[in-house]
């Protein structure tokens, strides 16, 4: 049986080649606006959706989203950093913390990237913690969970910039 390590490794290395197909497209009215991340010059994340495929074979859910560079300069080898929680009562607990690489690896100005990684158990709190670049870092602070007591929670506990519903597909 695999290790929860390698299987982050794994869908680390899948995705970095293929995302999955989604099941069906969330519309943008469904999400509410990104938050402009005026530090970095115009990079804003939207289009964060929970996709659960059980023909995955590094994991059954697969938690991606959308990086646009809103900036006038071209953005090279992104990542996003965030951390996974999971609801324990009224409290969520941390169960990762990782990154994920953002593809394709130069963003030009209005240009967008998509991120993902996949997971064997059900993420309920998606934190995206920071976008990093080779020329630095820029706090994010946005809490994506997948019902209302559970962005109720992060608001109280985790202290985001912005809270926003996971969407399912």
């Amino acid at each position: 049986m695999l290790q929860y390590w390698q299987i982050s490794l794994i869908s680390a290395l899948w995705l970095g080649t293929v995302l999955p197909t989604p099941v069906a497209s969330v519309p943008p009215s469904a999400v509410p606006s990104p938050l402009e991340i005026a530090q970095n010059g115009g990079v804003k994340i939207d289009r964060m959706r929970l996709i659960e495929d059980e023909t995955l074979t590094a994991g059954r859910y697969t938690v991606e989203g959308q990086l646009t560079n809103t900036g006038s300069d071209a953005m090279r080898s992104l990542r996003v950093i965030y951390r996974l929680y999971r609801q324990e009562g009224d409290r969520l607990v941390e169960v990762n913390r990782n990154e994920a690489t953002v593809a394709p690896a130069v963003l030009q100005p209005g240009g967008t990237g998509k991120f993902g990684r996949a997971f064997a158990e059900l993420p309920h709190v998606i934190f995206i913690e920071a976008i990093a670049s080779p020329e630095g870092r820029t706090e994010v602070n946005e809490c994506y969970a997948d019902n209302l007591e559970r962005r109720q929670i992060c608001r109280r506990q985790l202290d985001p910039v912005e809270v926003y519903p996971l969407s399912r597909s």
